[in-house]
């Protein structure tokens, strides 16, 4: 609603806070209070691609519309085909691994979004978001492992504990000077790498293995 009455950049925070904060703190609860279900993880999915597929698609159009009416809904209309395609590839499909994400989260995904149209990359060029939309899009359908908020990873793996270290610093050196939104940018588009520099080859050979079952 924020977006549509011209407060764009005051409906990205609201976004981003509730993707990135509530998102995290409600799984983490769940967990330390052992009180998560089949049911809770469903209505967990139906609110997550609500919020980051949906919403989002809304905020794609909002922001491309002035420009190419045509390309802000193709845009738009794929980000959103890709969110629905991804709830039913994970239901369908059931390739998991614990304290992993397979593929890249949608709540991810929409952070790159929205931090993108906030940053000066969208002043330089608005049609940089086809390609960038296109790698999001490629990823989240994947079966690429990246580390989920799983405590034991998080904390005991000892590059990651660096990783986590240098981001917050980077937050709250540039924030200061106000770059928010770059940082954020940044952080996010090194989380997409992270993968291939922290995911164990036996996470990655686990999921192979399940998607080789699946194919059977």
């Amino acid at each position: 609603m924020l977006a549509f009455e011209g407060r764009f950049e005051l409906g990205s925070y609201l976004l981003v806070f509730n993707v990135l904060v509530l998102d995290i703190v409600d799984g983490l609860v769940a967990r330390l209070t052992k009180t998560g279900n089949e049911f809770g993880k469903h209505f967990d999915s139906i609110t997550d691609f609500l919020g980051s597929s949906v919403v989002v698609s809304f905020f794609i159009y909002i922001a491309l519309k002035n420009e190419n009416i045509y390309i802000a809904i193709a845009c738009a209309f794929l980000f959103l085909l890709v969110g629905v395609v991804r709830e039913i590839q994970q239901r369908l499909e059931n390739i998991s691994h614990k304290g992993y994400f397979v593929g890249f989260p949608r709540n991810a995904a929409a952070i790159l979004i929205v931090a993108f149209f906030n940053t000066t990359l969208y002043d330089l060029s608005p049609y940089i978001l086809i390609p960038y939309l296109a790698l999001l899009c490629f990823c989240q359908l994947s079966h690429i492992p990246y580390v989920g908020n799983d405590k034991k990873i998080l904390l005991e793996h000892p590059r990651m504990k660096f990783y986590l270290l240098a981001a917050l610093v980077y937050l709250a050196v540039n924030s200061y000077f106000g770059f928010f939104w770059n940082v954020i940018l940044t952080y996010m588009c090194c989380f997409l790498l992270t993968p291939y520099f922290v995911t164990p080859r036996e996470v990655w050979d686990g999921i192979k293995e399940q998607q080789s079952r699946l194919k059977a």
